[in-house]
């Protein structure tokens, strides 16, 4: 475990560093664990029926900007419109052109418009483009299909990681766009983690 004097004691330049600590294996979790494990998260945090997050499948471009909102407007009439809604993949719901630039500016624009609409937070991700790929830090110019992305997002950040830090289990994060914030897109916070038991985050600094 790494020295943490210098950052109780405030020293700005505190660097952290990577570790390494032997753990039990865990094997994966079946259908049945992962209830029983949703299970004792409700409990565990005493989260309300309204708290309590919520889960839908969809099949690769079945789900729609149009279907979104009308789920949207039935939680809204019940009192239950959620507070945060992330989509996995915005790329992958149901595309509106033919025209792979046309459909992503049209599927981006619609998610600033629901989140406008209804007053929410809508966090989803996006693939890079293939220069993406080669750089070390990633910024406003490696989008796919559209450039259009950039100007629907309200903050953008780059998920960064050679095949080193990869294996080593460090992330490097940092904003490419933020409306109305002040940021160094070359400055990131290297993430350290092990996903292999569910720990997306055992600790953070600046780089």
């Amino acid at each position: 475990t790494p020295c943490t004097e210098c950052r109780r004691n405030g020293t700005r330049d505190y660097k952290g560093t990577v570790y390494w600590k032997l753990r039990p294996k865990i094997d994966p979790l079946t259908a049945f664990d992962q209830k029983e494990a949703y299970k004792d998260f409700i409990e565990r945090h005493r989260l309300s029926k309204l708290a309590r997050p919520l889960m839908a499948e969809y099949p690769t471009f079945v789900l729609s900007i149009s279907e979104m909102r009308a789920i949207l407007e039935e939680r809204k009439a019940a009192g239950k419109l959620p507070k945060i809604v992330l989509i996995d993949y915005a790329d992958l719901l149901r595309q509106e052109s033919k025209d792979p630039r046309l459909s992503a500016h049209m599927i981006w624009g619609g998610l600033r418009g629901l989140a406008s609409e209804f007053g929410i937070l809508i966090v989803t991700v996006t693939q890079t483009n293939k220069e993406g790929l080669m750089t070390q830090l990633l910024d406003e110019s490696n989008f796919s299909e559209s450039k259009t992305k950039n100007a629907h997002v309200t903050a953008l950040f780059g998920l960064n990681q050679t095949p080193k830090e990869k294996e080593m289990g460090i992330l490097r994060i940092n904003t490419i766009l933020a409306r109305g914030a002040k940021f160094n897109k070359r400055r990131a916070v290297a993430v350290l983690q092990c996903l292999e038991i569910g720990q997306p985050i055992m600790g953070s600094y600046w780089t």
